[in-house]
C-alpha cells in the first residue's frame, strides 16, 4: 500500500501495484483511491477504492498491435512496471531490466539500445492524468524487417509506377509516330511511275493534316500525270495530222490505183498485188488521223504487210495468224503488231540461212487481249537482250536513244495509252527464236 502522508497531500491518488484478497483469491490490482465527504460540510467520511485488475490490463498491452516479438510496459510515476510483460517484472523498476536507460517523460523514441542479438528500439508515451507511461519494446530485427518490408513495399510500388509510366510514354509515342512511320513506309514503297497510294486521314491534328497535305499533293500528282498523257497524246495525234498534211492521201491512193491497174493490163499479178497491199497498208495507217481500230482491222493491216514482204522476199519466211473469234470487233491501239511483226522479220528471220516462221496470236485472257508475235529466228545474246530492253525503259521518259526505234515506239504509245502494266515485253534465245508481248485491257481498248 502506499504511505498514509500521500493521502494528507492528496485529495485523490492511484496507489502502486498490490495484491488484494478478493472473494477468487489473491490478486494483483492497481486501485483508484480517493476519499468520501459529507456533503454539508464537508468532513470526510471514508474513502472510496476501485481496484482494476492487472491480468486485464496486461491483456489489452498485449493487443496494441506490436509486431510478435514486441511488448508493452505499463509504468507508473516511479518507473516501476506495473503491468504488462513477464509476471516475474512486476514491482520491478523498468531501469533494473534496462540499465543505463532513461525513461523519458515526453514521448521520445529511444533507438538502438543494447547490442547484437539483444538491440531493442524502445518507444514512450506519456499518460500526463495519471503520470503513468507506456513503454514499448520492439527488437530492433523486428524493426529492421518492418523497416524492409516498408522498403521494399515502397521499392515495388516505385517500380510499378516506373512501368506504367514507360509503357504510357510508349503509347503516347508509339500513338503520335505511328502515323509518321506509316507515311514514310508509303512514301518509301511509292512508285514514281505508278499511281500514288493514298493515305488513310483517321486525326484532325497536325499529323492528321500533315496526311491531308500528302493526298491533295498526291491527287495533284495524279491530276498532272493525266494531263501530261493527254498531251503527249494531242502532240501524237497533231503529229500525225501533220504527216497526212503533207500526203495527200487522194493522190497517193489515185497514184496506187493507176500502177494497179497498168499491172493488171500488163499481166502483171505479182505487181499487181504488192500494189494492192500497198495501197489498203496506206489506206489503213493514213485514214482520218484515227488512234484507236477494231482489231479485225490491225489484223488485215499486218496482212497487207505480210504480202508486201513475201513478194519482195519469196519463200524467206511464212506467217501465221491465231486469232481468238471474240476479240474481232474489240477496239485497240493501231500500228502496234506491224512494228513488230517487221522487227522479227529484219533482225530474226533475215539473219539466218535457211526460211523461218512468225506467229502473231491474239488470245482472250480474264478481260484482257494479249497479242503475242513469236519468230523462229536467230534470237538474241542476254547482254544484246539485256541492251534492247534498256532502250524500250528510256523510251518510257522521251530518250531517244539510237537503235530500235519501231519498238520503243510501240513502247512509248503502250505506256501512254494503257499505263505501264501493258508494257512491251521481248523474250528471245539464242538459235531459237525472239517472242514479243503485250497486253491490252480490254475495258480501256473500247474506249
Amino acid at each position: 500500500m502506499i504511505d498514509p502522508n500521500y493521502y494528507k497531500e492528496h485529495s485523490k491518488y492511484w496507489t502502486s501495484l498490490y495484491e488484494n484478497e478478493t472473494i477468487n483469491g489473491p490478486k494483483r490490482v492497481i486501485s483508484l483511491m480517493r476519499p468520501i465527504r459529507d456533503i454539508n460540510n464537508f468532513r470526510t467520511l471514508g474513502n472510496l477504492t476501485i481496484s482494476l485488475n492487472e491480468e486485464v490490463i496486461s491483456t489489452y498491452l498485449k493487443t496494441l498491435g506490436l509486431v510478435s516479438n514486441g511488448y508493452v510496459l505499463l509504468l507508473d510515476s516511479d518507473g516501476v512496471i506495473i503491468s504488462g510483460g513477464e509476471p516475474k517484472w512486476l514491482k520491478h523498476k523498468a531501469t533494473d531490466l534496462f540499465p543505463g536507460l532513461t525513461i523519458s517523460r515526453d514521448g521520445s523514441v529511444v533507438s538502438g539500445y543494447g547490442e547484437g542479438e539483444d538491440k531493442k528500439t524502445i518507444l514512450f508515451d506519456q499518460i500526463p492524468s495519471v503520470q503513468w507511461t507506456l513503454m514499448g519494446i520492439i527488437p530492433y530485427s523486428e524493426y529492421k524487417a518492418q523497416n524492409r518490408f516498408v522498403l521494399s513495399l515502397t521499392a515495388i510500388a516505385l517500380t510499378i509506377s516506373i512501368i506504367l509510366l514507360v509503357g504510357l510514354v510508349l503509347y503516347l509515342v508509339h500513338r503520335v509516330t505511328r502515323p509518321l512511320s506509316r507515311l514514310s513506309a508509303v512514301l518509301k514503297s511509292a512508285n514514281p511511275d505508278g499511281e500514288m497510294p493514298r493515305f488513310p486521314v483517321t486525326t484532325t491534328d497536325e499529323i492528321g493534316q500533315l496526311m491531308h497535305t500528302y493526298n491533295k499533293f498526291s491527287n495533284r500528282i495524279v491530276h498532272l500525270t493525266e494531263q501530261v498523257k493527254e498531251n503527249e497524246a494531242r502532240k501524237k495525234e497533231a503529229d500525225m495530222r501533220a504527216l497526212q498534211a503533207q500526203i495527200n492521201p487522194h493522190f497517193l491512193y489515185n497514184t496506187l490505183s493507176s500502177v494497179h491497174w497498168m499491172a493488171l493490163m500488163n499481166k502483171d499479178e505479182r505487181i499487181a498485188e504488192m500494189v494492192g497491199s500497198l495501197s489498203d497498208f496506206l489506206r489503213f495507217s493514213l485514214n482520218n488521223g484515227e488512234e484507236f481500230c477494231a482489231v479485225s482491222q490491225e489484223i488485215a493491216h499486218a496482212r497487207h504487210y505480210a504480202q508486201i514482204q513475201s513478194i519482195r522476199f519469196p519463200d524467206q519466211f511464212e506467217i501465221h495468224f491465231i486469232i481468238h473469234p471474240a476479240l474481232d470487233q474489240q477496239r485497240m491501239l493501231k500500228l502496234l503488231l506491224q512494228p513488230l511483226i517487221e522487227n522479227a522479220l529484219i533482225h530474226g528471220i533475215q539473219k539466218q540461212q535457211q526460211p523461218g516462221t512468225i506467229h502473231v496470236i491474239a488470245d482472250y485472257i480474264d478481260g484482257h487481249m494479249k497479242f503475242t508475235v513469236e519468230d523462229t529466228g536467230v534470237g538474241m545474246e542476254k547482254e544484246t537482250l539485256r541492251g534492247l530492253q534498256k532502250q524500250l525503259d528510256s523510251a518510257l521518259y522521251g530518250d531517244d536513244a539510237s537503235g530500235s526505234y519501231g519498238l520503243r515506239n510501240v513502247q512509248r504509245r503502250l505506256v501512254l495509252h494503257y499505263g505501264m502494266d501493258s508494257r512491251l515485253m521481248i523474250d528471245s534465245v539464242p538459235g531459237q527464236g525472239t517472242k514479243a508481248t503485250f497486253t491490252i485491257p480490254v475495258k480501256e481498248a473500247r474506249e
